[in-house]
């Protein structure tokens, strides 16, 4: 018997979608879509515990399966993936039921880790940063999902902002209003999470973790995880990481 999570690809990218299967089978059983209407009928014919969903695909794209999903009262959870990264994929994409969202092109080993996540949320765990609530002001969802969508990049209070044709004042006093914390620290918080993620789940050197986690500079991501977690990164994954630690990652 196959006790391995389920995990549906979606990617007219054949030769991407044969690379990640590849390596994800190693821990999930895969199966395999090259557009929307096949993936459709997997998820029809088959329960998958997860979906990985290329958007841009030709013929039914991903925005079209995550609407039929939603039409037929599916709940198979959805991480997203594209190589775009504007706000009308992340308000579309979070009015259908998304999960979660990594960018094109991305490590396997960080998808790795967001299936993970995703399937210990549906195990009852409690997720490590705010989700969006029904009755929360629209702006601020639409700032948390472009929080969540976009973290990687160079993102400011100033940018949300002009995204969602608000003032950076009014903003901030919203995500005070309804989270208790300004934007920057929403955001700053959010980025923390995910590298306390990959650095208890992945090798990673600080450096890419940093990069990933939306940081930038080592020495900023550093700062600012000593100032929160007191402790330094790398004492953090010497306390909590899965993996083996190599000497060259004890910083």
């Amino acid at each position: 018997m196959n006790n391995k999570a389920s995990v549906l690809l979606v990617d007219d990218e054949v030769r991407l979608l044969d690379s990640t299967a590849k390596l994800l089978g190693e821990e999930f059983h895969i199966l395999k879509a090259v557009n929307g209407r096949l993936a459709w009928n997997y998820l029809m014919e088959m329960k998958a515990d997860c979906v990985v969903l290329d958007i841009v695909m030709p013929g039914m794209t991903g925005i079209d399966l995550l609407e039929k999903k939603k039409l037929h009262k599916d709940n198979t959870p959805v991480i997203v993936v594209t190589g775009e990264s504007r706000l009308k994929y992340a308000e579309s994409c979070a009015d259908l039921g998304v999960s979660g969202y990594i960018r094109k092109p991305y490590d396997v080993e960080v998808l790795a880790c967001r299936i993970r996540d995703i399937l210990s949320r549906g195990a009852g765990k409690k997720r490590p940063y705010p989700e969006p609530k029904t009755l929360m002001h629209l702006k601020v969802q639409s700032a948390l999902t472009y929080v969540q969508y976009n973290y990687q990049e160079p993102i400011t209070l100033k940018l949300a902002a002009r995204e969602l044709d608000v003032s950076e004042d009014h903003l901030n006093r919203l995500f005070k209003k309804e989270i208790g914390k300004t934007f920057n620290q929403h955001l700053i918080r959010f980025r923390l999470e995910k590298a306390k993620e990959l650095l208890s789940e992945t090798p990673f050197p600080l450096k890419e973790i940093a990069e990933t986690a939306g940081f930038g500079r080592i020495q900023g991501f550093y700062q600012q995880f000593k100032k929160s977690m007191n402790m330094t990164p790398g004492e953090y994954r010497l306390k909590c990481s899965k993996w083996r630690v190599r000497e060259n990652y004890k910083r």
